[in-house]
């Protein structure tokens, strides 16, 4: 899960490089973009990815699964437009922010309850993102490229809780690799409709391989197996990372060097992670009954979670 948030968290540096035109039109472009990233994560999904569901699926199944895959594309192009306008700190806080959405609606449906010290954990969490955020400037970003970072974030809590039941039922290989497949049809056809089947620069193309083969086909791995492992509520803490790596990817990469205050913030975010996981975010004890019957072993499902990871 860490190594998936590390992943994910480069989208926001990829924003950066991504300059797509087709028709001469950027927002054409980025549709191009976004559905060839799309493809590159179909591809890897299909090669990595083996096994079928462990029973048929429901008509609810492949509802949360298309609304999944199609989901997909909306979310990574907000996500980067967004990420264009915004700076990458408030882009990943923002986005993150689909944790404490996630975490309150299992709550109230009753997927989930919190123990011991998890809530003060969750709000320490959001409290070292938003102190990482704040002390890069973050909360100077513009009004539209928030707003469009706060819908990707309901979106993928949407997505998140939605998935979870097909993930556990059927099993995370096969779900992972259909939505993916879905998405891609879901992009494509879109580009379709409007005439806009294109390929981009070479440059572009590049990009857009680089970024679903890694930051959105690994990382899906890796989610989609914590999703099976942990639930949705469990898995979404680990996204408190995100933000701390895109500050040292900054660091890293642009020479954005992180003040003593953000270090601290990072050094809070990773102490808050640890606090929620280990006050019992993963024992069978700590998840309503409904969860727990849902979640009971599947052991040849954790070998191939196993070998993947």
């Amino acid at each position: 899960m860490t190594l998936g948030s590390a992943l994910y968290a480069m989208n926001y540096i990829w924003a950066r490089y991504v300059h797509p035109i087709a028709s001469g039109d950027p927002n054409m472009g980025m549709m191009v973009f976004v559905a060839q990233a799309s493809f590159f994560t179909w591809l890897t999904l299909f090669i990595f990815l083996r096994g079928g569901p462990k029973q048929k699926p429901s008509l609810a199944h492949w509802g949360a699964m298309a609304f999944n895959g199609a989901s997909g594309p909306v979310i990574l192009t907000l996500i980067l437009k967004g990420s264009i306008l915004v700076t990458p700190s408030l882009s990943s806080i923002i986005v993150v922010s689909n944790v404490l959405i996630i975490a309150v609606i299992a709550r109230a449906i009753g997927r989930k309850r919190f123990v011991g010290a998890q809530v003060p954990a969750l709000i320490g969490g959001f409290i070292g993102v938003g102190w990482i955020s704040a002390s890069r400037g973050g909360f100077h970003g513009e009004a539209v490229g928030v707003g469009l970072l706060a819908i990707a974030a309901v979106l993928i809590a949407a997505a998140t809780l939605t998935i979870e039941k097909p993930i556990k039922q059927l099993g995370w290989a096969p779900v992972t690799r259909w939505v993916s497949a879905v998405a891609v049809v879901a992009s494509y056809g879109g580009l379709a409709a409007l005439g806009e089947i294109r390929i981009l620069s070479l440059s572009q193309t590049a990009l857009s391989a680089v970024m679903g083969v890694f930051s959105l086909g690994l990382a899906g791995i890796l989610f989609s197996i914590g999703l099976f492992r942990l639930g949705s509520a469990d898995t979404s803490v680990f996204k408190l990372l995100i933000p701390f790596f895109s500050l040292i990817y900054g660091a890293a990469l642009f020479g954005e060097i992180p003040d003593l205050g953000s270090f601290v913030a990072g050094l809070m975010v990773v102490g808050a992670l640890a606090v929620y996981y280990h006050s019992g975010a993963s024992r069978p004890e700590t998840m309503m009954a409904a969860t727990s019957a849902e979640s009971l072993d599947h052991e040849g499902e954790k070998r191939a979670a196993d070998a993947v990871g």
